[in-house]
């Protein structure tokens, strides 16, 4: 799958995304969803299932199970280590969209932040490796914003925080 692009960034919805790969590009490939019930994760199998790819949703809420049917889904924690090394079992695309922390928090605690969220993303990276994944795509929601006017929280933090560093492993630009 080449970009996946919204077409339009301003609304507040769900969004309904379209790629410019070919229709075909994911019909029939098998693809974890990490974080399906979030926001990301919504429009994210929706668009996958328009493309034909086999999803298999995971989450922590069965209930935040994306719409539409078609996928299956695993509830449990990023930290449920047997949960999600049997969600990675014949997968070959990994979408990797979860968090469990926010802005304030990182901020206020920036070692537990990496401790919480780079430690178990790098050891997802380790068992996608050990279970043959071809493709791992990683997306945040997180921390859009920046420039002249950066996104405020409800907790009156920006963007730009410690957790975007260390989500991107300490690289700044």
């Amino acid at each position: 799958m080449d970009v996946l692009s919204h077409p339009d960034a301003a609304t507040a919805a769900a969004p309904r995304f379209t790629t410019s790969a070919a229709p075909d590009a994911t019909s029939g490939v098998r693809c974890l969803v990490l974080g399906a019930g979030g926001f990301l994760g919504h429009a994210l199998c929706a668009a996958l299932q328009d493309h034909g790819a086999v999803i298999h949703a995971y989450g922590r809420s069965l209930s935040a199970a994306p719409p539409g049917g078609g996928a299956s889904w695993t509830e449990a924690t990023f930290e449920d280590g047997p949960a999600l090394a049997a969600a990675l079992r014949g997968q070959e695309m990994v979408f990797h969209l979860l968090s469990s922390s926010l802005p304030e928090s990182s901020n206020r605690d920036p070692a537990a932040d990496v401790v919480a969220q780079v430690v178990p993303s790098i050891l997802l990276l380790e068992r996608c490796r050990d279970a043959g994944v071809r493709k791992v795509v990683f997306a945040s929601s997180g921390g859009v914003g920046g420039g002249e006017n950066p996104r405020k929280y409800g907790d009156g933090s920006v963007a730009f925080t410690y957790r975007l560093l260390a989500r991107a492993g300490g690289k700044k630009g």
